[in-house]
């Protein structure tokens, strides 16, 4: 009797135990960490993407999800590059540009297929650029230098898709609509070591508003937990 009681009790608990764990494995998962894998899947179907971008504006992307119809994000972006260019004796030209650009907004997401899912929603979005150029050699009588810096805000819609791989991989992709307010200072600098007296800096600041239509060629690798 003792026998068949254990039995019974290490059964019901084997029971449960795998219950919970289906339960666990179904249950919403909260957080979600994308990256831009563009250029990865690129190279993997040989596709090249032909007009796209190396990376998309934004290499990071998170998701809270309040359930599955509704979900925070907030979106990173930005990169850093130095180039030299040399042309003989004359002109060697030194580039470098920095920029970053987060963005937050909201999403609303309709089930199509148990694969498959339709998300559509707001951004609000920021970036900050700034360039630097100089000019110099040894045929050149002056040392140009150009400097700028821009601020951008900005938000508008988007309308994506996603493929869910199983209940924690999935590919999304997306379009957006950004109208953006920019804000742009320019300094252009020349110096004439010969003739300090004919240095000269100009600053001048041109603002605006633009449309930016993103199409649907940036794919994200998503990892929810």
């Amino acid at each position: 009797m003792k026998n068949l009681l254990l039995i019974l009790s290490i059964t019901a608990i084997s029971i449960a135990g795998h219950a919970q764990s289906e339960n666990d494995s179904i249950s919403l998962k909260k957080h979600e960490i994308g990256v831009d894998a563009t250029t990865l899947f690129s190279k993997l179907t040989s596709l090249g993407f032909g007009f796209a971008p190396v990376s998309s504006p934004y290499t990071l992307i998170y998701r809270y999800r309040f359930n599955e119809q509704f979900n925070l994000r907030a979106k990173l972006g930005g990169n850093h590059v130095n180039s030299d260019r040399f042309e003989g004796d004359s002109l060697t030209q030194y580039n470098k540009v920095s920029s970053i650009s987060p963005a937050i907004g909201f999403e609303f997401n309709k089930m199509l297929h148990p694969k498959w899912s339709l998300y559509t929603g707001i951004d609000l979005t920021y970036s900050y650029t700034k360039t630097s150029s100089k000019y110099t050699g040894a045929g050149l009588n002056y040392i140009g230098t150009y400097d700028s810096q821009t601020h951008s805000f900005g938000g508008g819609p988007f309308l994506g898709i996603r493929f869910k791989l199983n209940e924690f991989i999935s590919l999304t992709t997306e379009t957006q609509l950004l109208a953006n307010y920019s804000l742009n200072n320019f300094t252009n600098s020349i110096e004439y070591p010969a003739s300090p007296s004919q240095n000269s800096t100009t600053d001048y600041t041109i603002n605006g508003i633009d449309l930016d239509l993103s199409p649907p060629i940036f794919i994200y690798l998503n990892i929810s937990f």
